[in-house]
């Protein structure tokens, strides 16, 4: 069975490296491919190396500025990728807005 291909774009790296960890479990069949502090720094590398992505775990927050608008352009460049928002955010506003926009789920990050 082929892994599951994500990428993580968060600026947090203790969540990044739990997550990695847990990902990276044989069991779970899943390969992280890259991970990202910031969203320009996904989209060089997605447009140099064009890889193929299942799924993007999507900070809603990267360093104070919301990742909301992006949300239509990831959709858009890694078809049929699913993008799921991370957050520690529990505002629903918010979360449908990221939804609206074209987000394939989210979740909520436990507060430390």
């Amino acid at each position: 069975m082929e892994k599951i291909r994500i990428a993580i774009i968060d600026d947090d790296p203790i969540l990044v490296e739990h997550l990695r960890f847990l990902l990276s479990k044989p069991e779970h069949n899943l390969q992280v491919e890259a991970v990202f502090s910031n969203i320009d720094a996904f989209f060089d590398f997605f447009l140099e190396k064009a890889p193929r992505l299942d799924v993007i775990l999507l900070d809603l927050d990267l360093g104070g500025s919301l990742s909301i608008p992006h949300i239509s352009r990831l959709k858009r460049l890694t078809s049929p990728a699913r993008v799921i928002i991370v957050t520690g955010y529990e505002d629903d506003h918010m979360l449908t807005e990221a939804v609206e926009a074209g987000a394939d789920g989210y979740f909520v990050k436990r507060p430390r």
